[in-house]
């Protein structure tokens, strides 16, 4: 097994009882199977001296103190959120920041700041918009990527809808004739290729 800490040390193995060089347990039933353990060796815990550590330790609290300062703010923000199911007011004042506005998008053109799936899985579920499309309630929080936190609130919605003819006239025209183009292009270089003198 190797070198083994007091720490990380299976409950089966230190109730083995084991204290001295070369001495061999008994039968041990453990999670993965029944064991017979010899002790090899023990050594004593080198403690490090606090120099070497420092950084470490400052490190780690750091982020401990930054994850715990996060998750407070973000349970702030979520009673805002909740408490005022009418706008984004009280989470914006929970956060210190504003909200951002996006302009109009679809499933298939998210904004990249919003390409997340648990996002887009939030906007598109229909539970952010209210009856005949207006103004639904708040989300819940949203975390993602572990670092990342959105409370996400529909202010206007349209529902999928066919453009008239007049407004995509001049689109589809271009698209024709540029298919036409391709298409010809094609079998000018298949005459080219199968023929080569003709060219």
């Amino acid at each position: 097994m190797g070198w083994l800490e007091d720490a990380t040390t299976p409950d089966e193995l230190k109730n083995a009882g084991l204290k001295e060089k070369g001495q061999l347990s008994g039968v041990i039933k453990s999670s993965v199977g029944f064991l017979v353990v010899r002790l090899d060796d023990i050594t004593a815990a080198k403690t490090k001296p606090l120099a070497d550590v420092r950084d470490d330790i400052a490190a780690k609290v750091k982020q401990e103190k930054a994850l715990d300062a996060y998750y407070a703010l973000q349970q702030k923000v979520s009673d805002a959120a909740s408490n005022d199911n009418e706008s984004l007011a009280g989470a914006e004042q929970a956060a210190g920041v504003k909200a951002v506005e996006t302009g109009w998008f679809g499933r298939d053109n998210l904004p990249e700041e919003l390409n997340f799936k648990p996002v887009s899985d939030a906007i598109f579920n229909g539970g952010l918009v209210g009856e005949n499309g207006t103004p639904g309630s708040n989300s819940d929080i949203i975390t993602v990527d572990g670092d990342r936190a959105f409370v996400l609130r529909v202010s206007e919605h349209k529902p999928e809808a066919v453009k008239p003819l007049a407004e995509v006239k001049d689109q589809v025209v271009a698209q024709v004739k540029h298919n036409k183009a391709e298409q010809q292009a094609k079998l000018d270089a298949e005459k080219i290729l199968s023929d080569p003198e003709s060219g």
